[in-house]
């Protein structure tokens, strides 16, 4: 009980954090994609965001050890912020790019802070089944942000403020608590090389997440517009995406923690191929199909990262878990950047 009670002030923080991002990703995407951007600008808006996480995962490391959990956190939180509300000061690709890849980087920041707080608290038993509360509270967080869609006027600075405030709002539980961050030693550096031959299915399984949840944040809500559905049907869609993510962690998690990660790891991605071939057939003959095969999908394949890194941290060293978590963010990172300017070469093969 001890150990949940640790969790619940960092995973208050980032859930309020994650209610604006999430509503800001899906945001940018709509609002590039109505000023006339093709899929593959906003694919190479939404790579920006994940090359400024790749960026971040390799630098912040050392200056999250030397200023502490709490204190970086607020960093990278205030930083996010104030980027979030600058899109509404001028609407073009190239300063939206920029404003990505600082988002990315403070991003990174916020995630190896989280991240390897809760896996310095937890062992081999128990590690599925907190990764699987703290990717619940993401998600819950990133489904509330999609229908925050629909409050405010897509034409007024309303929602890139909600954003912003949100991030900052997010500092005060941490800020104001008095929750004990895990200690953490000099950490014991090792290359992607040495992971890749430590858990090769766990970098695989963050590489492969992020390419589909890069192409899920960023050319998801295109993709459902181009079937026909409305503002208001793609942000019940991606809610029930994003809803399915949170509500499979849990049980998925625990099986992780009972059988082999890797063999749970291949249903996920199995189930994931045939969800999606169904969407492509049948996803546009009505929203509730195409939110229930979507809630399906949300459910297989954001369980995906969860998993990948509790099989890669099972086999660290309690002083690598910060070092772990950054590489493992890189590899998630780059799966992430790539996806969403590779999958606009298969439009051709979309439904019109």
């Amino acid at each position: 009980m001890a150990r949940y009670r640790l969790m619940f002030i960092p995973l208050l923080s980032l859930v309020i954090l994650t209610v604006g991002g999430a509503l800001l990703n899906t945001f940018l995407a709509l609002n590039l994609e109505s000023s006339g951007a093709n899929s593959f600008l906003v694919g190479s808006l939404t790579t920006g965001y994940f090359v400024g996480m790749v960026v971040g995962a390799f630098k912040l490391e050392g200056l999250i050890l030397r200023v502490g959990h709490i204190r970086a956190y607020s960093a990278f939180a205030s930083l996010l912020a104030v980027a979030a509300m600058l899109h509404g000061f001028y609407i073009g690709f190239s300063f939206w790019l920029l404003l990505r890849l600082i988002e990315g980087f403070a991003t990174a920041g916020l995630y190896i802070v989280i991240e390897s707080w809760i896996l310095g608290t937890t062992n081999n038993a128990n590690r599925g089944a907190f990764l699987a509360l703290y990717m619940i509270a993401v998600y819950l967080a990133q489904a509330g942000g999609q229908f925050l869609l629909t409050i405010a006027s897509h034409e007024t600075l309303m929602l890139y403020c909600i954003s912003g405030i949100l991030a900052s709002l997010s500092v005060i539980p941490l800020a104001l608590s008095k929750t004990v961050t895990p200690i953490f030693s000099e950490p014991e550096p090792f290359s992607i090389k040495t992971m890749l031959k430590m858990s090769p299915s766990g970098m695989s399984a963050c590489f492969v997440a992020g390419m589909v949840l890069g192409n899920i944040y960023g050319l998801y809500p295109i993709f459902i517009r181009h079937l026909g559905y409305s503002n208001s049907e793609i942000s019940t869609v991606m809610g029930l995406t994003i809803f399915g993510g949170m509500l499979f962690q849990y049980p998925v998690g625990r099986l992780s923690d009972v059988f082999s990660r890797r063999s749970v790891l291949a249903v996920l991605a199995i189930v994931s191929m045939f969800i999606c071939l169904a969407i492509i057939s049948v996803g546009h003959e009505s929203v509730w199909l195409m939110g229930s095969l979507s809630f399906a999908l949300g459910g297989m394949v954001f369980c995906l990262y969860p998993i990948g890194i509790s099989h890669a941290c099972d086999r660290v060293k309690k002083q690598q878990v910060v070092s772990a978590t950054q590489t493992l963010l890189f590899s998630w990172g780059t799966g992430a950047a790539l996806g969403p300017i590779i999958a606009p070469i298969f439009d051709q093969f979309m439904p019109n």
